[in-house]
């Protein structure tokens, strides 16, 4: 008999450790512990909206009345097997939430925090309201750069976030002290949503203040732009996580003792999707896309180099803001981007139809989704550009980067001026590979000694120990001659004339050359097989110019020559002509030669003293 009342006593202990009595008498089965994530939360704050997923289970969605063991009701919901439920005003501890699926019980079991309040209620109010007049003013210096049909609609809904907002505020203050305790419990626990986190919006302000940059800073354009959508993209993931998380929360069953939060919460997601999405605007607007074929040097086509001087180069090219072809963009940043932001108005249009913002006019605008774009020329930041060819086998070249400043640095032995073109190439990974042909100056910068007699300035150059005219003398006399009789041939290359008034036209401190002296120079140069080509121009000869460097400066060329006869012949560019001071015989004198299909300088041949042909001048 004592065996059967002890085993009677066990069952009823067993059976006391599964269930507890609410207080109408109802039983509560414990059921079935739910296996949680280690890493989520499970320690709570009274009033704070928890959220918990429920791992591997697969639960309805929707509403019920779950309860703690000792018969607390706790509304909650399911959704997408994510259980919501508010925690209710409860002593510290432990204690588990029973809910039920198909009248089958679960548990979960959580932990109510210390009742520790950070701040006193009137300061805590305060920081709301003060954090929500922050984003009402950063919001209403959005407006103030809107167009004039676009800022009445946006004011009206601030004014209405404001005035609701301030009433949930007035209507907090006159409540009872314990129950604004309760409702400071509520904002400390959910400062997620009700206190805005700017930091990603944070993260715009450089953009827009690169967008208000003199044009003297040189701006990374397209890896801004690329950079800009990534944290815009991030932004939006935000909003959606923000409103979605509203969305879960909106229809909970919740009360902080006799006051409903439900307002406060509304019109904190309200302000806090405005907010993103002014942004968004504004920064969107700062995404510029390169367009068009074109390379634009700042300051005009032609350029000036000189050998081995870098000289930056402001080179130019059209960009874009984004417009509807975007859309179906081959770049697949700026197609996430544009189909994104129109995704997050489309979600904001659904949200104004399901829940409380009748009376909200805000339309987010779209600003991919016009038939035009605007344009403007930017410079290019030095990693897209590139110096592909010189069309000039004189001309070689390098590029120098220094913080988006492009260099170009050309080279030549070449001591003259001359044309040449070169190829600018910019090249991105996304936007492409376009090329611009350039035409530009090698300039050789001489030294020059002015002609007292009538003014005429020369390029000078030294030549091992000797200094020579650089160009043909022009001094005219009765006796002198331009070639063909055209004052433009003197201009360019200077007057002809016969022997003995050779010996007598250079300027003071200057005479004509003899024939060592002219053999001293091509010594200096390697030998008459050689001296041509460092002497010769590399204009101004018939084809082929053969070795022709120019490094000297020297600048020899076929100006002409006139014969005995009075003709005047010009050889065609093949060959070049100057008298020195010695004589081979009575009748003629040494003369100089040089050729285009050689690199020959022929210091032993001679002519009448009775022709006519250029002179070059040598210091004293």
């Amino acid at each position: 008999m004592k065996k059967l009342i002890s085993l009677g006593i066990l069952i009823f202990i067993i059976a006391s450790s599964c269930q507890e009595i609410d207080d109408e008498g109802t039983t509560i089965q414990e059921g079935e512990p739910i296996a949680l994530d280690s890493t989520q939360p499970t320690e709570f704050s009274i009033f704070e909206i928890a959220t918990l997923d429920l791992g591997e289970g697969n639960f309805a969605d929707g509403q019920q009345e779950g309860t703690t063991l000792d018969g607390v009701k706790i509304p909650l919901i399911i959704q997408d097997n994510t259980l919501i439920f508010m925690v209710p005003k409860l002593n510290q501890g432990e204690y588990k939430l029973v809910f039920k699926e198909n009248n089958k019980p679960f548990n979960i079991p959580f932990k109510v925090k210390p009742h520790d309040l950070k701040e006193s209620p009137e300061t805590m109010l305060a920081n709301y309201q003060q954090e929500s007049q922050d984003q009402l003013d950063a919001i209403n210096s959005f407006v103030n750069q809107l167009e004039s049909s676009e800022v009445e609609n946006l004011r009206q809904d601030l004014l209405r976030i404001k005035t609701a907002l301030e009433g949930e505020l007035s209507t907090i203050n006159q409540l009872s002290e314990e129950n604004k305790i309760d409702v400071a419990f509520f904002f400390q626990s959910n400062s997620d949503l009700l206190v805005f986190d700017s930091q990603l919006l944070d993260q715009l302000e450089p953009f827009l203040l690169n967008g208000r940059m003199s044009n003297t800073a040189v701006i990374n354009v397209e890896m801004q732009s690329e950079t800009l959508i990534g944290v815009l993209l991030e932004i939006r993931e935000k909003i959606l996580a923000g409103m979605e998380e509203y969305k879960q929360v909106r229809n909970l069953p919740k009360t902080v003792g006799t006051y409903n939060p439900d307002r406060v919460l509304n019109g904190t997601a309200i302000l806090r999707f405005i907010r993103f999405m002014t942004s968004l605007e504004q920064a969107s607007s700062e995404v510029w896309i390169p367009y068009g074929e074109d390379l634009e040097i700042e300051g005009g086509p032609s350029l000036q180099f000189k050998s081995g001087v870098p000289q930056e180069l402001q080179i130019l090219r059209a960009y874009r803001t984004l417009y509807q072809d975007d859309a179906t963009s081959s770049i697949q940043f700026v197609r996430d981007f544009v189909l994104g932001y129109r995704g997050l108005i489309q979600y904001w249009n659904d949200f104004k139809a399901n829940y409380s913002t009748a009376g909200l006019s805000y339309e987010p605008q779209d600003l991919s989704n016009g038939t035009s774009f605007k344009s403007k020329k930017m410079r290019v930041y030095s990693d897209y550009l590139s110096i592909e060819s010189t069309q000039n086998s004189f001309v070689s070249n390098s590029r120098i980067n220094n913080d988006g400043r492009f260099f170009a640095n050309f080279n030549t032995l070449t001591k003259e001026t001359f044309g040449f073109n070169f190829t600018l190439a910019y090249t991105h990974s996304s936007f492409g590979t376009i090329e611009e042909t350039i035409e530009a100056q090698m300039v050789y910068d001489f030294e020059t000694f002015t002609d007292p007699r009538d003014g005429n300035v020369y390029k000078i150059i030294k030549i091992g120990d000797q200094t020579w005219f650089a160009e043909n003398l022009k001094y005219k006399t009765s006796e002198s001659f331009c070639y063909d009789n055209d004052p433009q041939n003197c201009v360019l290359g200077g007057r002809l004339y016969r022997w003995e008034l050779s010996k007598t036209v250079c300027p003071i401190g200057w005479h004509l050359p003899s024939i060592d002296e002219w053999r001293t120079l091509s010594e200096f140069l390697g030998g008459s097989d050689f001296a041509g080509g460092y002497l010769k121009s590399i204009k101004r000869w018939a084809e082929p110019n053969v070795g022709a460097t120019n490094s000297t400066g020297f600048s020899a060329f076929a100006a002409g020559f006139l014969e005995l006869d009075g003709s005047f012949i010009s050889t065609q560019g093949k060959q070049a002509f100057f008298w020195s001071s010695t004589e081979m015989d009575l009748n003629s004198a040494f003369l100089i030669r040089f050729f285009n299909n050689s690199t020959r300088m022929v210091t032993n041949g001679g002519s009448s003293k009775d022709v006519a042909a250029c002179i070059r001048c040598i210091k004293d």
